[in-house]
C-alpha cells in the first residue's frame, strides 16, 4: 500500500520497488517539507518518498506515471493507471474529506505531481479487456488495486462489531466505523482512518513492531551461539521458545520497539526488572511477546475500543498462526472481549469477497 513504482507508459520501463521499509525519509526530512500533509506521512509512504526523490535529484526523466505495486499491476493488465483511495490515504497528502490529492502538491515546485494518478473510489472499472504483450485482447473486467490491509479485514470480518487483530511481520488493530462517526471521535495520533468499503471508515492502529521483532530476537541467539562456537538451527531455537508453559507468569518488561513507531520515531526498545533469577530465554521471550501485544493494545486504547462497541477479536496473521505464546498474550491481554482465530484470510480473498458483490449488484 505505502510503496511506490515508477514506470514509462509507452516503454513500460520501470523503476524497482521501493517499499514501505523505506527509511531514508527521516523525522527531520519530513518535518522540512514545503507542503504539509492533512493525512498521515512517514518514511516509506508514497508521497514521501516521491518528495525524497526529487529532493535528491534521483527521479529518472523516463518515468511518467507512480502507484503502488498493485497499480502497476492494473496499468499492465488495462493500460489505465487509477488509484483507490484505499492506497492513495496510504501514500500521504491526500485529502480524505474531498478524496483528492491535497491541491498545494500541484504548485509546489519541488515536489513531482506530474507522477500522481488519478483517484477513485474502490471498484473503479479500469476496463472490460486485458490487453496481452502481443496486443491481443481478452474480455476481463479490470478494477483498480485496492488496499491490502482494507482487503485483508474484509476477509476476516465476520459481523461488523469485530475487532480484527493481525500480527504477521508487523501488527494492527483494525475496528470498521460508520462514516458519520469519526467526527465524534478525538483520535490519538496512532490511529489513522482509512477508507473502507460499503461508504464505511476503517480505524487503523498499524505497528511497525511485530513479528519482525521476534525474528530479530531468533536471529540474535543464534549470532550470540555463533559469537560462542555453537552451531544452533533457527528450528530448534523456535522449538526451544515454543516449549515453555504459556501460563508462565514472567516480571520481566519488555517494551521491544526494535522500529520505533510511526507517530513515535524516538522511542526505542528497552528490557525491565531483570533480576538473577529471571534471566532464562523463555522470561525474555514471554515478556517480548506480551510487549508486542501491550504496545499494539495501548495504540487504539480499551476506552476506543469499548466506544466502538466491539464484541469480539478476530486475530489472525502468521505470527499468531506460528506462535502459541503470542495467542496466549493476546488473550491475557484482551480479556475483556471474547478471541477468536480466524485462518483463510487474505488480502486476494477479501478482494474477491469485494469484487464478486460488486459484480452481482452490477
Amino acid at each position: 500500500m505505502h510503496g511506490v513504482v515508477l514506470w514509462n507508459k509507452t516503454t513500460r520501463v520501470h523503476s524497482n520497488l521501493i517499499t514501505w521499509q523505506d527509511e531514508r525519509c527521516d523525522e527531520k526530512f519530513l518535518n522540512s517539507l514545503p507542503v504539509k500533509s492533512k493525512s498521515d506521512v512517514s518514511s516509506g509512504y508514497g508521497c514521501a518518498t516521491l518528495y525524497w526523490l526529487s529532493f535528491n535529484n534521483q527521479l529518472k526523466p523516463e518515468f511518467d506515471s507512480a502507484g503502488t505495486i498493485h497499480d502497476f499491476l492494473t496499468f499492465l493488465l488495462a493500460g489505465h493507471n487509477v488509484m483507490s483511495d484505499q492506497n492513495a490515504l496510504s501514500w500521504g497528502y491526500f485529502d480524505l474529506n474531498k478524496n483528492e490529492w491535497q491541491n498545494e502538491l500541484f504548485n509546489c515546485d519541488t515536489f513531482p505531481s506530474y507522477l500522481l494518478p488519478k483517484t477513485a473510489k474502490a471498484g473503479y472499472k479500469l476496463s472490460d479487456f486485458v490487453t496481452l504483450l502481443n496486443s491481443v485482447r481478452l474480455e476481463a473486467k479490470i478494477f483498480n488495486a485496492l488496499g491490502d490491509l482494507q482487503s485483508s479485514v474484509l476477509s476476516s470480518l465476520q459481523q461488523q462489531t469485530d475487532c480484527v487483530i493481525n500480527i504477521s511481520t508487523s501488527a494492527q488493530i483494525c475496528v470498521p466505523i460508520d462514516t458519520g462517526l469519526v467526527n465524534s471521535i478525538d483520535l490519538a495520533k496512532s490511529v489513522t482512518c482509512f477508507p473502507f468499503f460499503e461508504d464505511k471508515l476503517l480505524l487503523v492502529s498499524a505497528s511497525l513492531n511485530g513479528g519482525n521483532v521476534l525474528e530479530k530476537f531468533v536471529d540474535m541467539l543464534i549470532e550470540w551461539n555463533k559469537n560462542l562456537g555453537v552451531d544452533v538451527s533457527r528450528d530448534m531455537i523456535w522449538k526451544k521458545l515454543l516449549e515453555q508453559d504459556e501460563n508462565l507468569i514472567t516480571p520481566v518488561v519488555a517494551k521491544p520497539l526494535l522500529f520505533a513507531e510511526r507517530h513515535d520515531r524516538l522511542t526505542y526498545g528497552s528490557l525491565c526488572n531483570l533480576r538473577q533469577d529471571n534471566l532464562s530465554i523463555v522470561h525474555v521471550f514471554k515478556s517480548m511477546c506480551l510487549g508486542l501485544v501491550r504496545n499494539l493494545h495501548s495504540m487504539m486504547g480499551r476506552d476506543l475500543i469499548s466506544r466502538l462497541k466491539c464484541e469480539r477479536i478476530v486475530a489472525t496473521g502468521g505470527a499468531l498462526t506460528r506462535n502459541s505464546v503470542l495467542r496466549t498474550c493476546l488473550e491475557s491481554e484482551f480479556d475483556y472481549l471474547p478471541v477468536v482465530y480466524a485462518s483463510a484470510t487474505d488480502a486476494a480473498y477479501g478482494s474477491a469477497i469485494f469484487l464478486m458483490q460488486l459484480l452481482e449488484e452490477s
